[in-house]
């Protein structure tokens, strides 16, 4: 017997551009979020002008609320979020680690977004990685967060061709896009009991690392 269990209640956390798409589809849809984590604004420019992140722009004009917390440790954001009694979480490039805590809170969870096939780029910069690599395929994946970085079982995983014409811009547009629609399958199917989560192959695992200033001269 399958069996079936709504989700009502969804908290997201998400900060740059990449995750944009992915709380631009669920804020359309019965899965809405109840409340968005972002980072803090930001100087930015010449200037140092005050800028919200993308995230916090999109909350707003859905009329979600936002909130953004300097640091997810303690029991204060902790006795906040619980106050949303989330069915589950979603996270799309946050910027940040969630704690255990956090991560046992939501009854069915968390779930990551993460743009490569994993195992292969777990970390930080995964679309830079393949695109340095040469890689011909990349991909996107939805999968259950736990303690360790990017190594929870895998929900969903969709496969796609790097063109040659592809660099960052392109392939983070095409990836953000397509990994919204996933994640939309992914609520979907949890909510009707058809989806089994699959360990990742661990002995499979590569990495890549937050990028550095000398890593963007060609």
């Amino acid at each position: 017997m399958t069996i079936t269990t709504q989700i009502k209640r969804v908290i997201f956390f998400g900060t740059p551009e990449f995750a944009v798409p992915s709380l631009q589809k669920l804020a359309k849809t019965r899965f809405k979020p109840v409340l968005v984590v972002t980072q803090p604004d930001k100087e930015q420019g010449r200037r140092l002008k005050i800028i919200p992140p993308p995230i916090k722009v999109v909350a707003e004009e859905n009329g979600i609320e936002t909130i953004q917390p300097e640091s997810l440790k303690g029991d204060v954001i902790l006795g906040l979020l619980s106050q949303y009694d989330p069915d589950i979480i979603i996270t799309v490039a946050y910027g940040g680690i969630l704690p255990k805590k956090i991560l046992s809170l939501p009854r069915l969870g968390c779930i990551n977004l993460h743009p490569s096939m994993l195992p292969k780029y777990r970390g930080a910069t995964p679309m830079n990685q393949a695109l340095f690599e040469g890689d011909t395929e990349t991909g996107v994946t939805v999968f259950q967060m736990e303690a360790n970085m990017d190594s929870g079982p895998i929900l969903l995983q969709k496969e796609f061709l790097i063109e040659e014409h592809d660099n960052y811009t392109t392939l983070s547009d095409r990836l953000s896009n397509e990994g919204g629609e996933l994640l939309l399958d992914a609520l979907t199917l949890l909510e009707k009991g058809k989806i089994t989560p699959i360990e990742q192959d661990h002995s499979k695992a590569t990495y890549c690392y937050k990028l550095k200033k000398e890593d963007m001269i060609i």
